[in-house]
């Protein structure tokens, strides 16, 4: 009897650390951090992959979600308030999709911003680029 106890008191050991080892693993990879902004490449590449994008209008985009996203990285290191970043990301995002649009035919931009509408409305933020013009954002913003 002593050698099932021994096992079981082994088998608690190993599970403990395992448990352990699971939980700084998981810490180390950022999880509970908020997620880092999209990259510009990853933007147009997502873009060029679901508006079906020509090789001369991803050039013609990438420096446009370039600085939208310079644009953006700027405004969340700075010390802005919530309301006046709102304001300002919106205006960031109207000029955008102005440019955008003189590079889009009509069908990618209307699907462009119902992907957006759709991302915004399941949470999921910029994760193609600016929302569509007149887009839904909660104006109560995150609970502090």
């Amino acid at each position: 009897m002593k050698i099932k106890g021994e096992c079981k008191r082994i088998f608690f050991i190993i599970f403990g650390m395992v448990f352990i080892i699971t939980g700084i693993t998981f810490a180390q990879q950022g999880h509970g951090q908020p997620p880092s902004p999209p990259l510009a490449s990853d933007i147009v590449s997502r873009m060029e992959k679901d508006l079906n994008l020509t090789d001369e209008q991803v050039s013609e985009i990438t420096p446009v979600i370039q600085n939208e996203v310079d644009q953006m990285q700027v405004l969340m290191s700075s010390k802005t308030d919530r309301e006046a970043a709102r304001d300002k990301m919106e205006a960031i995002h109207k000029n955008t999709e102005s440019k955008l649009a003189q590079y889009l035919t009509p069908e990618q931009l209307a699907k462009w911003k119902e992907k957006q509408k759709k991302q915004l409305s399941q949470g999921q933020g910029d994760k193609m680029g600016p929302p569509p013009e007149g887009g839904e954002r909660s104006e109560a913003g995150p609970q502090e």
